[in-house]
């Protein structure tokens, strides 16, 4: 890892720790020749730079995929700047695959000229901010920067509201906590159910409809007297051109019952 990153992040942790004493630390790792497990996609990649919390790393400076809190590239000689980008950013398209808990992920391009902040916002991009060595507000912009590797706030999704990593198996856990309407002596109420043990089997298109499917086949969570065992999590803009709700319900499985979907609304 570049002696110019680790003396800024070296600079910051004094003063992060302090905000956070009762945290795990985070823990930053060159990671180049090392492939991370666990990753729903089974991806191979290998990011330069590495985040996670010490309690998530192995012995082999490998970690699990949705412990993750970044994934960066060292830029190399041998390649163009903008394939420099393009590779740094294809890190965030699998380090948001892995974390369906977060709204936005976080990433590093470092060169001898600057250091390039990215963000990746599922649904909609990567968003990316230079800020040379030299300049003044750098250590601000890089504490700003790292404290929300600490504490994601308005980054992660509140509907996530507890993760288990199980290292041995390399799977992973979620309680995810949905709102469900019933009706109560002709009142409509809403409650918060909390859904747990919910492992990841499928996530895909991370910039578009960031599409997330989740299972637990041993739950007893029930929703209309069903069942709950797959939950899919899917973006939903505003003003689609296709509505999949209505496409579903009027022309693939009208007039029968729904072979084992239901609709939730989600807690924003």
């Amino acid at each position: 890892m570049s002696p110019l990153l680790s003396n800024l992040i070296f600079h910051n942790e004094f003063y992060l720790l302090l905000d956070f004493k009762d945290h795990s630390l985070l823990v930053f790792k060159s990671t180049e020749n090392k492939v991370h497990r666990g990753h729903v996609t089974d991806t191979e990649c290998r990011p330069d730079i590495t985040a996670a919390f010490v309690k998530h790393w192995g012995t082999n400076a490998t970690t699990f995929w949705p412990c993750v809190r970044l994934a960066g590239e060292d830029a190399s000689q041998g390649k163009s700047k903008e394939d420099q980008k393009k590779q740094a950013m294809s890190y965030l398209h699998y380090l948001i695959l892995a974390r369906p808990d977060l709204y936005v992920a976080q990433g590093l391009l470092i060169s001898e000229e600057s250091i390039m902040f990215l963000f990746a916002i599922g649904g909609r991009g990567i968003r990316r901010f230079a800020v040379d060595w030299s300049h003044t507000e750098l250590y601000k912009s890089m504490y700003a920067f790292v404290y929300r590797l600490y504490d994601p706030g308005h980054f992660g999704d509140p509907s996530y509201v507890k993760m288990i990593p199980d290292l041995q198996t390399n799977l992973v856990a979620y309680t995810i906590r949905i709102s469900t309407k019933t009706q109560v002596d002709g009142v409509e109420k809403e409650e918060h159910l909390d859904c747990p043990d919910f492992t990841p089997l499928h996530a895909t298109n991370p910039f578009g409809t960031r599409t997330h499917i989740l299972s637990n086949p041993f739950s007893d969570i029930k929703i209309n007297g069903k069942v709950l065992t797959v939950f899919k999590d899917q973006l939903c803009r505003p003003d689609p051109r296709f509505e999949e709700y209505t496409i579903l319900a009027r022309h693939i499985h009208m007039p029968e019952t729904w072979c084992g979907r239901s609709r939730l609304p989600r807690i924003n």
